[in-house]
């Protein structure tokens, strides 16, 4: 008989399907409720149940009216949200999904992710099945660019792919925001994009998603802590997936409905249970097990999990035929397996049992040992049989195997096996050469720390020998096997010398180094003094549970418990305790404290320990780096390298590497940008995020000094992006800190500001880095700018500081190092109001000066407010918080550089472009794009959340209350009118405005609906558009508030005078964008909002117009353009008020002129 294939031995996903009816008939009904909202249908079942082979049968079922997709989330880069979208991307691109909007974010976070990288046609994901990128692909022509949505938007438009598309893209809220995105929301922006494009091509066909192996995502069906984190994305996906079915098997129920009630009715939980005796007996009979006596006795024993029927099947294959009617239990299954083994390789094979993975030097060890045939020809018989599969390098056998062959082991062989194979793993570890030497040493440690853990020959201070050893090596996986090992050693026997604390201690330093600390403060929750600080287990605990406290900001505790170690402890654990205690003194600014610890440091510490060597010269490096005596800090960076060098120390050698890029940051920028690409690569593999974020911050101090800012403002956003994720405070504040030199060289000084001041808040809170403080407040002086708090803070740092030096000096060192930083690009804002002030080219309206002013920045706009305006409009904030509080959310408005209130002025950017009302003034037409911007602009407003704007005057209507918001408005129309009529009662008498002109409109207050508020602009008309580059751009938000958007539509037709079908199409996009029960009664209530606008107009205009008119200052022209347009807004009026005036050009003129006469 020919020899069969092993993938047909063990091929149970590509045997005949069998049952199932109850879950393919709720997987059917499930189908019919498709389009009403997220649905999931969760197949749940113990492993080996058959959920595998399930999806397989599901799937195929679906794909004959559904697009449908699926992810194996045991392959590990699925788990990632980026690489799983892609997947699913790739899947339902080939059944007709355009995903033009998914392809241009997953290019922009490819780039964020890749900083140092530059996009091209090689890295473009997607290229081949994306129209839009082939489309800039071809469009870049070779040439590398730096993905930004903006640049990539830009290259789209000069593509050839279809305008539709290209101008949907252009228009796209989100990808307009995603540049100003932090990492962690631009992956959630990636997602949502995914959703929305397939949601555009579900109209026609919808879809079937599904997920395999949920738990390998989730591995702890308790969802707590950072478990409960894990599916995060996952849930953001599905929760978006509102035209299709997501199918997802897990072994337990996914309970999304505990930590968010949503979901709670929109999952479907069907339990797949084992497989009925009907359907066991058939699979058993089509895998070739025909006795019917046979058959049923492997059937009873299965209980209907489908592993098991397998396993016999496979059994029977190969035993060719041959099973007994007995029992097929786990020791009867590897009876069949081992029939036709000789009996000295049966022996050899339990020998090898307890070897986790063994190879062939192993096999020779242990059979010298038991006298045992150890030749090549032995070996290679043995590792034929299908029961030995490849481990890495190395071979393992079938679990269920190698448990039942260990049960043949008496207890004193395996101990004694057990300490054959750790003293060979150790003896490995230790003869480790070559290039990847570090990483095969640390896997030898773990293996010489199972064989120990197994063999019970160890203690809580042996197992963080072998887990620092590992470490040293660069094996930070391999440290986290033993932490596994430990624990499922203890779960097995759970008292045990101080392996407990042992475990305890891994555990916290294992976080520690991740940066998570709050995983360190609910590993350590007691105080430092409960631990038994006189072991050496106790102490390392303590000391870990400092560092936990040291990246949550906590510095005095953290000071504190290095203290308690280093007075009370002894031995390795008290020298680290004591650099890190000058670490701390270093970073609170106390320079020769932490000189001072450092020399009893190295005294102490035997001198054949070099990688401890390294970390005191490590600290030395950073104490004057933060003195900013760079020569001396270079000196010691390269002494620390030698030390790690000689100590072999992957992971010193790796943080030297992040510190050299910061250094070099300072010192050498071009040469950084390169150093910290490489030390970005080196944490991310390590997963050190508290280091990562450290070597983005390098980047971003490269490219800000070699003006790089946009890639500055990229890596930078990396970097807080990973040190939020870890809670890493500090390092944080820093990395805000030079996010603030970034947006003053942009001229952004109001979110230059407001970055310093968070900064300098956040690092005396932390009680650490006084020197970066005394940098914040150098930086606000170069501006100019006067910071009550960041001076009282620079102060009390300066006063705290012990110097290398004098004072002076250091002070001299950081004015230098920050206006080297700013490099002579920026502006002091109050200089440039008194420069404003009085310039005979001032653009003004009606409340403010507008000039126009250059810096080194850019040109920008002062807006001075204009003394004595006559208040005609409600004002509820100044201009200059609306413009802060919409800033990322509403995309074209000018952005606010500057606001002071005393003196009363704000600088804006200034934006190039021609005002609506030049090229299409009232009664003509605007061009296409313009009614799609506002209605873009009406739906970026309901986006701004409540909390961000200013508040409210006291007694503002609440949400919903129309009616009283109305009345506000009326209210301010109403002192208008009053105020004006001692000098314009007669006037307003003769163009027909009556005393009472609001009574009507009041009335009619009582009949708007309630309608949930949102920020409204209220004076969007053609003289506030510019039209700069094809989009329109919105100016002048001192009008804007918190009310009925019902309204701010109203104001809108008002002002804009727009053709009758450029209103409906107006009206059309706003219910787009304003739907729900913000448009509940919106017809009947846009009329009332008009009539009151058309009197409000009458009654202001009359003023203002026959001021400006009677000024003397306009041209003929001029005054019969304005005369006629008093005539419309009075016409509109009176058909308010139907009253039965008319009045023309002419008489208008003339009353204006009989009541200037009357004045003289």
């Amino acid at each position: 008989m020919a020899p069969a294939p092993r993938f047909h031995r063990v091929a149970a996903l590509q045997r005949r399907f069998v049952d199932r009816e109850p879950v393919l008939a709720a997987f059917a009904e499930e189908l019919t409720h498709l389009g009403d909202g997220p649905r999931v249908f969760n197949a749940i079942g113990v492993g080996g149940i058959g959920k595998s082979r399930l999806l397989r049968e599901l799937k195929d079922r679906a794909a004959t009216r559904y697009r449908t997709a699926s992810l194996d989330l045991q392959v590990h880069s699925l788990r990632q949200q980026e690489d799983a979208l892609a997947v699913l991307r790739n899947e339902l691109g080939s059944q007709g999904v355009h995903f033009d909007r998914f392809d241009i974010a997953y290019a922009v976070l490819w780039q964020r992710l890749h900083p140092h990288l530059r996009l091209n046609r090689s890295e473009l994901a997607f290229v081949d099945e994306s129209s839009i990128l082939a489309d800039i692909a071809d469009t870049m022509t070779g040439i590398p660019i730096f993905g930004t949505a903006r640049g990539l938007i830009k290259l789209l438009e000069r593509g050839g792919c279809d305008i539709r598309r290209r101008l949907r893209v252009r228009r796209d809220p989100t990808l307009a925001t995603l540049d100003d995105l932090p990492n962690s929301e631009l992956a959630d922006a990636v997602t949502f994009l995914f959703a929305e494009d397939l949601r555009a091509a579900s109209q026609d066909r919808q879809y079937v998603i599904i997920l395999d192996s949920h738990e390998a995502l989730v591995p702890s069906p308790v969802r707590t802590g950072r478990a409960q984190l894990a599916d995060a994305w996952l849930r953001d996906l599905v929760a978006q997936l509102d035209r299709g079915l997501v199918v997802i098997a897990s072994r337990e129920p996914l309970r999304w409905e505990l930590t968010d009630p949503d979901w709670d009715g929109l999952i479907e939980i069907c339990d797949i249970g084992g497989l009925p005796m009907e359907a066991r007996l058939e699979l058993l009979d089509t895998g070739g097990i025909t006795d019917p006596f046979q058959r049923q006795t492997i059937a009873d024993a299965s209980a209907g999990l489908p592993f098991y029927l397998n396993l016999a099947v496979d059994t029977h294959l190969q035993t060719g035929g041959r099973v007994s009617g007995a029992l097929v239990s786990q020791q009867e299954i590897l009876a069949r397996f081992l029939q036709h083994v000789a009996p000295e390789e049966i022996r050899s094979l339990e020998v090898l049992s307890p070897a986790r993975i063994f190879d062939y030097d192993i096999f020779r060890m242990l059979t010298a040992t038991f006298h045992l045939p150890g030749h090549r020809i032995a070996w290679e018989s043995l590792t034929a049989y299908s029961f030995v599969y490849p481990a890495n390098t190395a071979l393992r056998f079938h679990q269920l195997m190698a448990a039942a062959l260990r049960e043949r082991l008496s207890p004193g062989t395996t101990t004694d096996i057990h300490a054959l194979l750790q003293g060979l793993w150790e003896n490995r570890a230790d003869q480790a050469t070559g290039q990847d030497s570090g990483a095969h040493a640390a896997r030898a440690l773990r293996e010489a720390a199972y064989h120990a853990l197994r063999g019970r020959q160890i203690s809580g201070e042996s197992i963080l020998g072998y887990a620092d050893h590992a470490v040293r090596r660069g094996g930070h996986s391999a440290a986290q096997g033993i932490t596994e090992d430990l624990r499922a050693r203890l779960n097995d026997q759970p008292d045990h010398d101080n392996l407990p604390e042992a475990l305890r201690c891994l555990q916290a330093e294992a976080a520690i180094r991740l940066g998570d600390a709050a995983t360190v403060t609910a590993l350590v929750p007691e105080p430092v003094t409960a631990l038994a600080i006189d072991t050496m287990v106790g102490a390392r605990l303590a000391v870990a549970a400092g560092h936990g406290r040291r990246i949550a900001g906590e510095t005095r505790a953290a000071l504190d418990a290095y203290t308690q170690v280093w007075d009370h402890a002894t031995g390795a654990s008290r020298l680290t305790a004591g650099l890190w205690a000058a670490d701390l003194h270093m970073a609170q600014g106390r320079f020769r404290d932490a000189e001072a610890l450092a020399t009893d440091l190295s005294a102490s510490a035997p001198g054949q320990d070099t990688e401890f060597h390294g970390d005191v010269a490590r600290m030395r490096h950073l104490a004057h780096r933060f003195a900013f005596e760079f020569d001396a800090a270079a000196r010691y960076l390269d002494e620390a390298a030698a030390h790690y060098a000689a100590a072999d120390s992957v992971l010193g050698l790796a943080n030297i590497q992040t510190n050299r890029a910061e250094l070099l940051a300072y010192t050498h920028p071009a040469e950084a940008i390169v150093e910290a690409g490489q030390a970005i690569e080196i944490q991310r593999e390590i997963g050190a995020h508290h280091e990562l974020g450290k070597a983005y911050t390098a980047l971003a101090i490269g490219q800000l000094r070699c003006g790089q800012l946009d890639e500055a403002e990229t890596s930078l956003r990396s970097a807080c992006a990973a040190l939020d994720g870890v809670g890493y405070r500090s390092g944080r504040a820093r990395a805000e800190f030079y996010r603030a030199l970034v947006h003053a060289r942009r001229g952004q000084l109001d979110e230059a500001v407001s970055s310093l001041q968070w900064s300098v808040r956040e690092l005396e809170a932390a009680d650490v880095y006084p020197t970066i403080i005394l940098c914040s407040a150098h930086a606000l002086s170069i501006l100019g700018i006067d910071d009550g708090q960041v001076t009282a803070a620079a102060s009390r740092a300066r006063a705290g500081i012990q110097p290398f030096g004098t004072l002076t000096d250091l002070d001299a060192r950081v004015e230098d190092f920050v206006a080297d930083l700013l490099n002579g690009h920026t502006w002091r804002p109050d200089e440039l109001y008194r420069q404003a002030v009085g310039r005979p080219d001032a653009a003004s309206g009606f409340y403010n000066h507008n000039i126009r002013m250059d810096t080194p920045a850019g040109d920008v706009i002062v807006r001075i407010p204009i003394p004595g305006s006559d208040i005609m409009d409600l004002m509820i904030w100044p201009e200059g918080d609306v413009l802060r509080a919409i800033r990322g959310t509403v995309t074209h408005a000018p952005r606010l550089l500057y606001a002071r209130m005393q003196p009363r002025y704000q600088i804006v950017e200034f934006l190039p472009g021609q005002l609506l009302d030049n090229t299409a003034p009232r009664g003509t037409r605007v061009p296409d794009h313009v009614i799609g911007d506002v209605v873009e602009l009406f739906g970026q407003l309901g986006l701004v959340p409540r909390e961000r704007l200013p508040q409210s005057p006291p007694g503002w209507p609440a949400d919903g209350r129309t009616a009283d918001f109305a009345r506000r408005l009326s209210a301010v129309t109403a002192g208008v009118h009053s105020r004006f009529l001692p000098d314009f009662g007669d006037l307003y008498a003769e163009f027909g405005i009556p005393i009472d002109a609001l009574t009507e409109i009041n009335s009619r207050w009582t009949t708007l609906h309630p309608r949930p508020f949102r920020l409204l602009h209220t004076d969007i008309h053609r003289k506030n558009i510019i039209i700069s580059d094809g989009q329109a751009y919105f100016l002048d938000w001192e009008l804007a508030l918190w009310g009925d958007p019902v309204y701010d539509l109203a104001v809108h037709l008002h002002k804009m005078s727009y053709q009758p079908d450029e209103s409906a199409a107006l009206v059309h996009g706003w219910t787009s964008v304003v739907n729900g029960p913000a448009t509940e009664g919106w017809q009947s209530d846009l009329d009332t909002y008009l009539s009151h606008e058309r009197v409000k107009s009458a009654i202001v205009d009359t003023v203002r117009y026959t001021k400006i008119i009677t000024e003397g200052n306009l041209s003929r022209d001029d005054t019969h353009a304005f005369i006629d347009k008093l005539v419309r807004k009075l016409a509109a009026a009176h058909a308010v008020l139907s009253n039965r005036v008319t009045i023309d050009h002419e008489a208008a003129a003339a009353l204006i002129q009989q009541w200037a006469g009357r004045r003289r």
